[in-house]
């Protein structure tokens, strides 16, 4: 990944720390038999989550000379990881006790109204990426210029809300936007995918000039907005944390990270796959080995053993991508491919 992308990795880390530090909250604290709610004033992982998306659909766009590679790299880039990462989970998980069962289904990553919970990967979030690759990579295959794939992705939002806002599926709750099956196509968790794109497609060039703090009040206030305005209907709410985190997004870009921090975001998909997993783990080896030890010393335990095994598996991945996959798709690449006009 090349400095001028620096700052986008270090925004991979950070939110991929986000969610470790949700799970690590909900397993340490269950493991020590307390309530995590009270540690959570906001859905860390959720917002982890949303900046995942708005910076793929961002990445996206920088993808779509691809052409027809574009999903072949697609693919490339997901299955391998995941897959390893049931399989640990498959090693893993029964060691400390817990059930674990495979099913096919679920390592296809097509869209599903229930999730196997047994992997405790959360994969639900790689389901929602497959499909907004395939939609980008039907209009990639329409030849469709860089500005009619902005008006595409206005239009999907568009139909979203009508959809919401009419009631035909009113996604009223995180678990109903998270397990949307069917209707994943018409889900407002795309929102954050769609602000990316666009910031991407149109949006980038228009802030270019934009003063850095302006936008991280904007940023800010869309967010506390978003968190707290009520009643709010739930598709509005993933809109605007959309916008918000596409203003932080803006905000990083340019921006010089620290090597360590560039390099943890090389590591953040790999990390992401695995850090339940070693939640799980770590708040089990507290309860069993150190009973008595305080709710911190759980919760603390429990992040620093899924920073060290999911950035190690994250290490492990990236290099088997960047080595192996990568070069294998270099000669496979056809000659010519198409490209939007």
């Amino acid at each position: 990944m090349g400095n001028k992308n620096s700052g986008i990795q270090g925004l991979r880390a950070f939110a991929a720390c986000l969610v470790v530090l949700q799970h690590a909250i909900y397993f340490g604290c269950s493991a020590k038999g307390v309530g995590f709610m009270q540690y959570l004033p906001i859905g860390f992982g959720q917002v982890g989550t949303g900046i995942f998306f708005v910076i793929s659909g961002y990445v996206m766009t920088m993808c779509l000379p691809q052409g027809a590679m574009f999903m072949p790299q697609r693919i490339a880039r997901i299955y391998p990881a995941f897959w390893a990462a049931v399989a640990l989970s498959g090693l893993a998980i029964p060691l400390i006790g817990h059930e674990w069962h495979f099913d096919f289904y679920s390592i296809t990553l097509l869209p599903a109204s229930a999730f196997n919970e047994y992997y405790a990967v959360p994969y639900w979030t790689l389901v929602y990426e497959m499909v907004f690759y395939a939609i980008m990579y039907a209009l990639i295959m329409c030849r469709l210029s860089r500005r009619h794939v902005a008006m595409a992705l206005g239009l999907w939002a568009v139909v979203i809300a009508i959809v919401c806002q009419a009631g035909i599926h009113p996604f009223p709750d995180d678990v109903s936007a998270m397990v949307a099956g069917k209707w994943i196509f018409v889900s407002p968790a795309n929102f954050e995918f769609i602000a990316g794109a666009l910031y991407g497609l149109v949006g980038r060039e228009a802030l270019k000039t934009a003063n850095p703090l302006t936008i991280a009040i904007q940023s800010l206030t869309l967010f506390i907005i978003a968190q707290t305005l009520a009643p709010m209907p739930y598709y509005v709410r993933y809109a605007l944390w959309g916008m918000s985190f596409m203003l932080l997004l803006n905000l990083v870009q340019g921006m010089r990270a620290p090597r360590f921090l560039e390099r943890a975001g090389d590591y953040s998909y790999g990390l992401y796959l695995v850090q339940s997993i070693f939640c799980q783990v770590g708040a089990y080896c507290m309860a069993r080995f150190f009973p008595s030890a305080s709710t911190f010393m759980f919760v603390a335990v429990t992040i620093a053993t899924a920073l060290a095994a999911g950035f190690c598996f994250g290490a492990l991945e990236f290099g088997f991508h960047g080595k192996l996959v990568k070069p294998m798709l270099r000669r496979l690449t056809p000659s010519a491919t198409l490209k939007p006009v």
